[in-house]
């Protein structure tokens, strides 16, 4: 679990997709311009891939956010990977895939815990 965020942090990004799409697009390039950890980058990853699915590219969505995915996971961060799980699983049902996108939904509720187990639960019920 990580301590309090401090302000401009990876999370803002997240924050910034839907209010200011721009700035957030700017910051996750920046943040993977500058080479950090795994965790950060998979936040930057899923912040594009977000944005993809937003403006239609679905395709570029769910490959932005399989690599989310592959470094959520090298982060060994159990509720980061959950909830880009819970975001791949949401653009892959939007592509129709259907299946495959419960599937990821179950998968990240099955890793998550507390507020990010009750976020990935109210996206799978969405």
């Amino acid at each position: 679990m990580s301590g309090p965020r401090e302000p401009g942090d990876s999370h803002d990004v997240l924050a910034m997709v839907f209010a200011r799409p721009k700035e957030a697009l700017q910051a996750a390039r920046a943040i993977l311009a500058g080479r950090r950890g795994p965790y950060d980058s998979s936040i930057a990853r899923q912040a594009i891939g977000i944005l993809h699915r937003e403006f239609g590219d679905i395709e570029a969505a769910i490959g932005e956010l399989r690599q989310a995915v592959r470094l959520a996971r090298r982060s060994g961060s159990p509720d980061r990977e959950a909830d880009v799980l819970a975001t791949l699983g949401i653009a892959l049902v939007h592509h129709g895939r259907t299946r495959s996108g419960l599937s990821a939904l179950d998968s990240a509720a099955g890793r998550a815990t507390g507020t990010t187990r009750a976020r990935v639960l109210f996206r799978r019920a969405g």
